[in-house]
């Protein structure tokens, strides 16, 4: 018997390879892997966000008056060259954050007040003051440039004003100039490896009421 050895028959019921089933799996898991993504980096956003909210001390400063509408505070005035106004923040997210102070800013000091802040801690877990401030006469002592508040815990924000005398609006200078407010502090916070710009807002407005005319720049030399 004859044996045909030249070519090899397939079996009819033999399935032939094809990709196409392939290109609808890649395509969901394309979309998966894309959201998960997502998902990961919005947790991690909203876990890096700072929550920094008032903190339960308010001090009454140095250098100001406050003023009132008869029945509350509503603004700080600032009375004399070198005035500071301090109180607490909170961390009120579940990540430990660093605040950083800018240091000092002012882009014209010869025209606007002579602006800076820093930080001290909070001694006690419910409040209390830095000796720091117990005693500070015009200027605080030992300010950090830099803290770092656990969950829950507050740290106290100090804001420090210069503005010369001679320039003040009031006494023999009776003509007003402007009257320049600040409102908030800039600082840096950083949470979870992700440092963001926040303004930290001040309990009440410090006002700084200056005469009329630009103050002589030579009287900012010792600040």
């Amino acid at each position: 018997m004859a044996i045909d050895t030249g070519a090899v028959h397939a079996r009819p019921d033999t399935p032939t390879p094809s990709r196409d089933g392939w290109r609808p799996r890649t395509v969901i898991a394309t979309i998966l892997a894309i959201l998960l993504l997502a998902a990961g980096v919005n947790f991690y956003v909203a876990r890096s966000t700072p929550q920094v909210g008032p903190g339960s001390v308010i001090l009454p400063g140095h250098g100001v008056k406050q003023l009132s509408d008869g029945i509350d505070v509503t603004r700080w005035e600032q009375t004399a060259g070198h005035s500071w106004v301090a109180w607490t923040v909170r961390n009120d997210g579940s990540s430990t954050v660093t605040l950083t102070s800018l240091g000092d800013w002012n882009p014209l000091p010869n025209a606007m007040p002579r602006l800076a802040s820093g930080f001290l801690p909070n001694p006690l877990p419910y409040g209390g003051t830095p000796p720091q401030l117990e005693a500070a006469g015009a200027k605080v002592a030992d300010l950090q440039q830099s803290i770092s508040v656990e969950p829950g815990q507050e740290a106290y924000v100090v804001a420090e004003v210069f503005y010369p005398d001679e320039c003040f609006f009031g006494g023999t200078n009776t003509a007003a100039g402007t009257r320049y407010s600040l409102g908030s502090v800039p600082v840096d916070a950083r949470v979870l490896g992700r440092t963001t710009s926040i303004a930290l807002p001040l309990p009440f407005p410090l006002d700084t009421p200056t005469r009329a005319g630009t103050c002589d720049e030579a009287l900012f030399a010792s600040q």
